[in-house]
Order: C-alpha cells, then sequence, then structure tokens
C-alpha cells in the first residue's frame, strides 16, 4: 500500500526512518531511541514514543519493509497451498477492509483534527472569557471600594443644585426686576426724546420761517433801493451832462461878457453841490448796503446756531442710545449667568429681546 503523509509529525518521522534505513538498512536498528536522535539531528523535536512507533509503522506498511522473523514465516507459509489460500484471502479481506474504511479513517481524522483546531480556538475564547472575568471582577471591587465617595459626591451634587435652583431663582427674579425697571426706563427716556425732538423741529421749522421771511423782506428792501438807488444815478448823470452842456455853452459866451462868467461860477457851483449830494447818497446806499449785510452775517450766525443745538440734541441722542447699549449688555450678562446655572426657557427671553430691539430701532 501506498501513501502520503497525512500530518507534519508523521511526516518528520518518516523521513527520520528513511534516512536510519539508508544507513543501516535493517529494521531493527530502527529503534525509539534512534528515531528521537535521528529526528533531533534534523532539528525537530523527538516528540513521545507513541508517536515514534506508530508512524514507525506506517513507514513500514508503506515502504514494504519487513523484518526477518516475518520473512522466515512467510517463507514456512508458502510451502504449505492450504497456508497460502489463507494468506492470500487475508489478503484480500485486508485490502477491501482497508479499501472500504482508509476513506472513512481519514474523513475521522480529518474530522478530528478540525475538532482539534475548534476546542483550541474553544479554550482561547474560554481564556479571554476569564481574563475579561478577571477584570470585571477588579472594576466591580474597585466600583464597591468607590462607592462611598461616590455617594458623598452624589449628595455634595445634589446640595449644589438645589443651591443653584435658588441662585437661579433669585437671578430670574433680579433679571425680571431689573427688565421691568429697564422697560420703564426706556419708555420715560422714549416720551423724552419723542418731546424733545418735537420741540426742536418747531422750533426749527419757526425759526426758519421767520429768518425766511426776514431775508425775504431784506432781500425785497435792498432790491428796492437798488432800483431807486439806480434810477437817482441815471437822473443825476443826465442832469450833470445837462449841465456839463450849458457849462459848454457859457464858457463859449465866457468872452463875450463878466456875466457869462458869473453865470459860469454859479453853475459850477451848482454842479459841485450836485456832486457832493452825488457822493452823500452814494454813502447812504453804502450803509445800508453794509447794514443788509450784518442782518444778514446775523441771520446766518442764527442758523449755525440752530445747527450746534441739532448736532448737540443728536450728541445726547447718541448718549441716549450708549446708555441703552449699557444696560443691553447688563442684560445679556444676566441672561449668560442664568443659562450657566440652568437653561431657561428661550421663549420669553427672545421675546423681550425682540421688544427691545423694536424700541431701539423706534
Amino acid at each position: 500500500m501506498s501513501r502520503v503523509p497525512k500530518t507534519r509529525r508523521e511526516k518528520e518521522i518518516w523521513q527520520a526512518c528513511d534516512l536510519l534505513w539508508e544507513e543501516q538498512g535493517d529494521f531493527k536498528f530502527l529503534t525509539g531511541d534512534a528515531i528521537a536522535e535521528k529526528l533531533l539531528d534534523l532539528e525537530y523535536k523527538k516528540g513521545s514514543p507513541n508517536e515514534r512507533y506508530k508512524y514507525r509503522l506506517t513507514w513500514k506498511e508503506t515502504r514494504g519493509i519487513q523484518t526477518q522473523l516475518e520473512h522466515e514465516n512467510q517463507a514456512a507459509a508458502l510451502s504449505d497451498p492450504l497456508q497460502r489460500a489463507v494468506i492470500a484471502l487475508r489478503k484480500d479481506i485486508k485490502h477491501e477492509i482497508v479499501s472500504e474504511y482508509e476513506p472513512k479513517v481519514i474523513q475521522l481524522k480529518k474530522e478530528c483534527e478540525d475538532k482539534k483546531i475548534e476546542l483550541e480556538r474553544t479554550l482561547e475564547i474560554l481564556n479571554r472569557l476569564r481574563t475579561d472575568y478577571e477584570k470585571l471582577e477588579q472594576e466591580y471591587a474597585t466600583l464597591k471600594s468607590a462607592q462611598p465617595l461616590l455617594e458623598q459626591e452624589l449628595a455634595y451634587a445634589r446640595q449644589q443644585y438645589a443651591l443653584s435652583q435658588e441662585k437661579e431663582r433669585s437671578a430670574t427674579k433680579a433679571h425680571d426686576d431689573l427688565v421691568l425697571a429697564h422697560e420703564l426706563k426706556i419708555e420715560d427716556l422714549k416720551e423724552e426724546h419723542t418731546k424733545t425732538v418735537e420741540f426742536i423741529k418747531e422750533q426749527l421749522v419757526q425759526h426758519k420761517q421767520e429768518s425766511k421771511n426776514e431775508f425775504t423782506m431784506l432781500r425785497d428792501a435792498h432790491e428796492l433801493q437798488r432800483h431807486q438807488f439806480i434810477s437817482q444815478i441815471d437822473n443825476l448823470k443826465v442832469e450833470l451832462q445837462k449841465l456839463e452842456r450849458q457849462a459848454d455853452k457859457f464858457q463859449s459866451q465866457a468872452k463875450i461878457s463878466q456875466q457869462g462868467l458869473e453865470e459860469q461860477q454859479g453853475i459850477h457851483k451848482r454842479l459841485e453841490e450836485k456832486i457832493r449830494l452825488i457822493d452823500l447818497d452814494n454813502k447812504q446806499y453804502q450803509e445800508k448796503l453794509r447794514f443788509t449785510d450784518s442782518k444778514i452775517a446775523g441771520l446766518t450766525s442764527e442758523l449755525q446756531h440752530s445747527s450746534l443745538l441739532a448736532e448737540d440734541r443728536k450728541q445726547e441722542n447718541l448718549e441716549l442710545q450708549y446708555v441703552i447699549r449699557e444696560d443691553k449688555g447688563v442684560i445679556g450678562r444676566l441672561e449668560t449667568e442664568l443659562k450657566i446655572l440652568k437653561q431657561p426657557k428661550a421663549a420669553p427671553k427672545k421675546l423681550l429681546n425682540k421688544e427691545l430691539d423694536i424700541v431701539l430701532k423706534t
């Protein structure tokens, strides 16, 4: 019967048996100790005696090697026909049994190997579970030893929670009082601001209307005086031209008579008087122009003063907005403290913030 080794151990023992057979050439030298030494020479483990004798027998059967005693018994048996027939029948029965049960044996060995592997895995899992169980026991002992401390911490946490609840109620009350005071203050400031703005608007409108009316009157008076002065100057120019023509006429007649000379001197005097009156009128006109300019400058200064008042009111409004922002910052800090103590209801605060934004925008 020819087959191959089925396991690694069987293959190693077969290798050692082959080497000993090549060296000695006799089965009697293939003892258990010799096989163990050869395995060590091949850098294998020597294994147990049962393994060595078991796999030596399979090696012997596979290689077809017989001992001296077996040769003698076989020779004696071959001399008897009945014995030969029995041996042949035995060989056939053995061959049939081996051919029938060898696959089953192989299957059973394979199943045994699988069961062995599964058992090793199960043992490994069991060892891991035992290790985990020991760890859990240690953790349980640790937790059990820490239980009094945890109970103390729980009692302290409950006490702190009660204090935080009390602080939260106090903070909520203070927040509500502050919000109410802030709303009242905002209403007062809003009313005062509205009155101030209305008063400033009325004053500006009234002052603007008065300044506009006065400026219109001064402008109309200035235009009327200007037209009058222009008309007077034109008339004086016409008279001056007449006097000049008369003077020219009188000069042409001066050589004729002394009377003409005297009349010419009188004409010159009248002409100088007219010129003096024109200069006086021009001075009065300049005075009136200066008076009008001073009036316009006064109105301009009053307008600038009104602008300064408006700027002051604007600054007061900015300061009022700054105060409102500070109050809003205080409310935000109180809300942050409330959130730290306990998460409050979001709807009232959102509504309050919305109302504050509406008031600020207004």
